[in-house]
């Protein structure tokens, strides 16, 4: 509690603290030095001393409390003001930081050459770490400074100097020219930083001293220093290898929105230049040699680069300069950008996308002046409206299905999303027009992936036909029609493509009515059958799994059709045309591995058909109305599910190993139950209903078979039917 009414004394004072809270400050400095175990409130503490040097600032600060930290034993330095200093350094003096500040620097900098002779060198490495700490004060330094016409261009030297020879302290220094220019320029355009704020009364202060008038001075100041800056800035960003953060970048951005549009564009010209140069060198390059490595001419500093690298900065300068470009560069830099889109070599490419990026971004008016050419760069021909629907379409289809198989999971679901509302808007088009083409066109344009040349392109292609397929009520049938490709297709051994296929088979099982199920079941099983047995992997079981998911899913598909034949609120349901847009779709449940799934939820389905209209889900199927009308004793099966007389989910786990206890019990009376009993003569023994044993010989058994056969044929097949369910398990 003393602390913090301390803190609230120095705040109100603000610079008379320093004549009425010296002993203060001296009795804070004193409680720093006790031990941690002799004093909890060490936050406190601090928090206390960043609002005595907010209200004194850094110089009167340092005067009463000195870093100390040219001393002889660096341990007496009072390292722990850095921290504080840095996060409380408000409305100071440029002058102090490049008089006081920097010639501490180059006394330590001195002082660490002379020990790293000596052989010191962790010592050496001790004082370069102070020098660091120095120079990261810069930033709050220029934070709302008071001087800073009057004083940047004496640091400005300083600066450009430690921007050439001192690479660690370029990303400080960067950082401190931003606050500069955007602090100023938001006070000029009437922007409050502050506003909603909690700030101290020190703080408030500090800003109130910046007008609007404080501010424009200030910038004329550094405008006038552009040039010098410029220079620096863009000769060490092409020389380096590497822009850490981009700041580099945004530095020379900065100064170019404040620059006079004269001095950025002889910038912009320079730039370009040599961009042509180099550019029409790598053609060479690649047009005898093929090659794009070979270095420029070693007399010049840009020569240590290679061709490609040089250039991919060139265009990387060029744009930084984009806040400070008229309408003229921007339309030159476009027209270099689609000449870097059809280069050779890839990494150009890339970055010529990037920069067009930026000009889309942040290029006032470029897309209304240039919107012809965007089209005709991004699809190569300019048509008819329809036309050039199909165009942007087909210019990107590639990549987005391409991107069906990508490792990242959000990206492949970005891909999948992409594919379904194409497909929408194609649906909502035929809404408006009546033309009931365009979704079977789009699908046709994914199934043309099937003509692709490696499995990779394929298998994609399969995906876009199984997502399209279980989006779209509509295309079901005409997915149908690609199953002759493919069950070829099941021919090949590449995992990628057997994968797909199967997963597509998965789909149409699932979203295939009854009759069109039986149309095409036939041949669905014999392309199956024919694969399986030709191949020895880990697919057999998937195989297996997928014939009796087929075989299961036509038994209750046809019965609930015919028990619905006379329901109009089925048959509308039989006949809806497409899916609603909400339905769920699961990539991995549906193209996984046999097994994969163990590594999911152990109690999910392989695929989820469940919409927001209220669809069944896979093999997850009503209730039957028609109950056994056995009374009495039960089979075994019916431990299962006693209400239950549909085909059994084999998906379901929990049904599963229900089923799989009672198995034990069914094979050992099935056991006993199937073998006939046989006495000694050869005769079989009939245990009859009224408790009295009959027994037949061959002649008697083909008779008796003869008389009754038509009787029993009903009643066996639905017993055989009903132990059969349970062997398939």
């Amino acid at each position: 509690m003393s602390f913090q009414v301390v803190a609230a004394m120095f705040d109100k004072l603000g610079e008379l603290s320093s004549y009425f809270l010296k002993g203060a400050l001296k009795s804070l400095e004193d409680i720093q030095k006790l031990p941690d175990e002799d004093f909890a409130y060490r936050k406190q503490l601090h928090d206390c001393m960043g609002i005595a040097l907010v209200a004194l600032g850094p110089e009167t600060s340092l005067s009463f409390l000195p870093l100390n930290v040219e001393a002889e034993d660096l341990s007496d330095a009072n390292v722990w003001l850095f921290p504080i200093l840095k996060q409380n350094i408000v409305g100071a003096r440029l002058s102090f930081f490049n008089e006081s500040m920097l010639n501490t620097v180059r006394v330590l900098k001195l002082r660490s050459v002379k020990h790293e002779q000596e052989g010191r060198i962790h010592s050496a490495r001790n004082i370069d770490g102070l020098v660091y700490s120095l120079w990261s004060l810069l930033p709050s330094f220029c934070n709302y400074p008071l001087d800073t016409a009057e004083s940047f261009k004496d640091l400005e030297k300083a600066l450009c100097r430690s921007l050439r020879e001192e690479s660690d302290f370029r990303g400080v220094i960067c950082s401190s020219l931003q606050i500069l220019i955007r602090q100023n320029k938001r006070i000029v355009e009437g922007e409050n930083e502050l506003s909603g704020k909690d700030v101290s009364v020190c703080e408030q202060r500090a800003v109130s001293r910046y007008t609007s008038e404080v501010a424009a001075s200030n910038l004329d100041v550094l405008r006038s220093s552009v040039h010098e800056i410029l220079s620096t800035l863009s000769g060490i960003f092409i020389k380096s290898s590497k822009d850490d953060g981009g700041s580099l970048q945004r530095t020379i951005g900065e100064f170019a929105s404040i620059a006079d549009k004269g001095v950025v564009s002889r910038f912009f010209k320079s730039t370009m230049q040599k961009l042509l140069k180099v550019t029409e060198e790598a053609g060479k390059v690649q047009n005898t040699k093929g090659s794009s490595s070979m270095e420029i001419d070693n007399s010049s500093s840009e020569t240590s680069l290679s061709l490609t690298s040089y250039r991919v900065r060139l265009y990387d300068l060029a744009v930084s300069l984009l806040p400070g470009l008229g309408t003229k560069e921007v339309d030159f830099l476009f027209v270099a950008i689609e000449i870097a889109l059809k280069d050779a070599e890839s990494s150009i490419q890339k970055k010529a996308y990037k920069v067009l990026s930026t000009i889309l971004k942040h290029a006032d008016g470029f897309i209304t002046r240039k919107l012809e050419e965007l089209l005709k760069l991004m699809f190569e021909s300019k048509d008819e409206s329809e036309q050039m629907k199909v165009d942007v379409i087909a210019s990107f289809l590639t990549e987005i299905v391409l991107g069906l198989k990508e490792a990242n999971k959000k990206t492949r679901n970005s891909a999948y999303e992409i594919i379904v509302q194409i497909g929408h808007a194609c649906v909502d088009e035929e809404d408006k027009g009546g033309n009931k083409e365009n979704l079977h066109n789009f699908f046709n344009m994914v199934a043309g992936g099937l003509a692709g040349e490696t499995p990779h392109m394929i298998s994609a292609a399969v995906k876009g036909i199984a997502r399209l397929s279980y989006e779209f009520s509509d295309l079901v049938s005409t997915a149908f029609n690609v199953l002759p490709s493919t069950f070829l297709l099941l021919q090949r051994k590449n995992k990628e493509i057997v994968k797909a296929n199967l997963g597509l088979l998965k789909v149409l099982v699932a979203k295939l009515q009854a009759e069109g199920l039986q149309t095409h079941m036939r041949g669905m099983v014999e392309a199956l059958l024919s694969w399986q047995s030709s191949n020895k992997n880990h697919f057999k079981a998937k195989v297996k799994l997928l014939l009796e998911m087929l075989l299961l899913t036509n038994i209750r598909k046809t019965k609930e059709r015919k028990h619905a034949a006379n329901t109009e609120e089925t048959k509308s349901r039989l006949s809806k045309a497409t899916t609603s847009r909400l339905s769920r779709w699961n990539h991995t449940k549906i193209f996984s591995d046999f097994g994969d799934e163990e590594t999911d939820d152990g109690n999910s389905e392989y695929m989820d058909m469940k919409t927001v209209s209220g669809r069944h889900s896979l093999l997850n199927s009503r209730k039957s109305s028609f109950r056994s009308k056995r009374a009495g004793k039960s089979l075994p099966e019916d431990a299962c599910d006693p209400l239950d007389d549909e085909p059994l989910d084999l998906l379901d786990r929990q049904k599963t190993r229900s089923s799989l206890r009672s198995s034990e019990h069914l094979k050992r009376k099935l056991q006993s139950d199937d073998e006939p009993e046989i006495d000694d003569d050869g005769r079989l023994i009939i245990l009859r209903e009224d408790g009295r044993t009959l027994k037949l010989d061959d002649t008697e058994m083909r008779s008796l078979a003869g008389t009754n056969v038509s009787r029993k044929a009903e009643e066996n097949d639905r017993v055989w039917l009903g132990v059969h369910r349970f062997r398939v398990l």
